[in-house]
């Protein structure tokens, strides 16, 4: 499958994204806390995002630009957007189910994904490298993870 895109509408909706975003976590910054009018710390990030905003949309309907950017869907990328979304799914698992049952789903999927079959491996990797995580991180350098393990 190929998508063919405007190169100037593809740049346009990647600074549109990277406003956005800088804008939401701008919003994060501490303010001052006194009753001068002093701009805050999330002033200048908030009004260069505006800005960067306005500009991608001026880009967007730029009509001078008319080369475009041909995407090809391969398998290779289907797999890669594949592993981004069970990599999101983990984080958001790892918060709900623990951290040793999400990391052995997702051990175990992603070793299904990149072909390998050897159901002894995939399970002997995906039972001690949590493991071996949790001994590290929890019982030697006091990190805590969101455990299920909480007498351990």
């Amino acid at each position: 499958m190929n998508l063919r895109v405007r190169q100037s509408r593809f740049l346009s909706l990647l600074l549109m994204v990277i406003a956005v975003a800088t804008f939401i976590h701008a919003r994060e910054l501490p303010e001052l806390q006194s009753d001068l009018n002093i701009i805050g710390a999330s002033f200048l990030p908030k009004l260069l995002a505006f800005f960067l905003g306005g500009m991608s949309v001026f880009v967007f309907f730029d009509q001078a630009n008319k080369k475009y950017i041909e995407f090809k869907v391969t398998k290779e990328i289907c797999m890669v957007l594949l592993f981004m979304a069970m990599l999101f799914l983990y984080l958001f698992a790892m918060s709900v189910i623990g951290f040793e049952i999400s990391s052995f789903i997702f051990l175990v999927l992603t070793m299904v994904l990149l072909g390998l079959r050897k159901v002894f491996v995939i399970l002997g990797i995906a039972t001690i490298l949590p493991a071996v995580i949790f001994v590290v991180f929890v019982k030697m350098m006091y990190i805590p993870l969101p455990t299920l393990i909480q007498g351990l």
